[in-house]
């Protein structure tokens, strides 16, 4: 059985807001090996009422997936 290895990319608002400023949002969903992930957190960030739609429409077409982030847990490794 092979699987198709693939690379996730966390969005942040100011390039989701870039590119729907040039009408591109839709490259993202078209690169392929790439999954686009838009954290709730940067969603609530996009406020402007024309752009929102967008980025749920996006979503809504598998485009990118919105991921809720509700802890985050770093760790460092110590020296030995």
């Amino acid at each position: 059985m092979t699987t198709d290895a693939h690379t996730i990319i966390v969005t942040d608002a100011n390039v989701l807001i870039n590119l729907m400023h040039v009408t591109r949002l839709d490259m993202c969903a078209r690169l392929p090996g790439y999954e686009f992930v838009v954290p709730d957190h940067v969603r609530e960030e996009i406020t402007d009422a024309t752009q929102r739609p967008v980025v749920d429409g996006a979503v809504a077409r598998g485009a990118f997936r919105l991921e809720a982030i509700t802890g985050l847990q770093l760790s460092r490794s110590s020296p030995s």
